[in-house]
């Protein structure tokens, strides 16, 4: 994730089994820290995670 125009932050998300998927690591730049980074990362790990939406 950027943030001023500099990496501030990564998410690795992993598959632990067919319905469930793991938050390996979360790592926020000290000086990213309390503008939201680390739960936009948790979001998009989430989203990933979810099941594909089907058009009915």
């Amino acid at each position: 994730m950027q943030a001023h125009g500099e990496r501030v932050g990564c998410v690795f998300c992993v598959r632990a089994d067919d319905t469930t998927a793991k938050l390996r690591v979360l790592l926020v730049h000290p000086k990213a820290r309390g503008e939201g980074v680390g739960n936009r990362l948790v979001e998009t790990c989430l989203d990933f995670a979810k099941p594909p939406a089907t058009g009915a």
